[in-house]
């Protein structure tokens, strides 16, 4: 869902911060951030918690859009921890080269979970660090923010020749795979845990 917000903020020629606090925040009630700078990877939009649902309504409601709420960890709720959402960003860089050849860069929500550490589809580790003396991606509502470039210093996180790119142990693959099939019944789960009947 961040990289929803992100590049509806890109779009909207908006910072990300901006658009969150004027359009998705007054909907959040008793949830609303304190202040105007929020940490991505606080629960607001990629967490499990009730906040969340709020702010895919909200930004339904901006858009027009529909079933945001499988962008983010909600549909899992009673199934995932806290801490299940990594602090930092992580990304494939051969995964964002794909993208950037079609015009759409988002960051899923498989590179934000603790438990993935490598790419179920090129089978490289994935990368939490620029090359730019070592700056990690923590993901914040910078007004540089957008899934792909590194806020810090502007390069894209996809130019592999500046990158170490590392093949990913079989067992950590395999993990990312299983963990990439459960989000990808993310519907399903959601209907499950409304406590509504599953047919095939």
């Amino acid at each position: 869902l961040q990289s929803f917000l992100a590049r509806l903020a890109h779009k909207c020629r908006v910072a990300p911060w901006l658009l969150f606090h004027r359009a998705v925040a007054p909907q959040l009630g008793r949830f609303r951030p304190p202040s105007e700078i929020v940490e991505w990877n606080r629960p607001y939009l990629v967490g499990s918690g009730e906040v969340v649902e709020r702010a895919c309504a909200a930004l339904e409601t901006l858009t027009g859009a529909s079933n945001l709420i499988e962008l983010t960890l909600r549909p899992f709720a009673n199934m995932v921890s806290a801490d299940a959402v990594a602090r930092r960003q992580m990304w494939c860089p051969l995964c964002l080269g794909e993208m950037a050849s079609v015009g759409t860069l988002y960051y899923p929500l498989l590179w934000r979970l603790r438990a993935v550490s490598a790419c179920p589809r090129h089978k490289v580790a994935l990368i939490d660090e620029c090359c730019c003396a070592g700056s990690s991606l923590i993901p914040r509502m910078q007004r540089k923010y957008f899934p792909g470039i590194c806020p810090h210093c502007g390069k894209l996180l996809y130019a592999t020749s500046d990158l170490a790119v590392g093949t990913a142990s079989a067992g950590a693959v395999a993990q990312s795979t299983a963990v990439l099939n459960l989000l990808a019944a993310s519907g399903r789960v959601a209907k499950l845990s409304r406590g509504e009947m599953l047919t095939n």
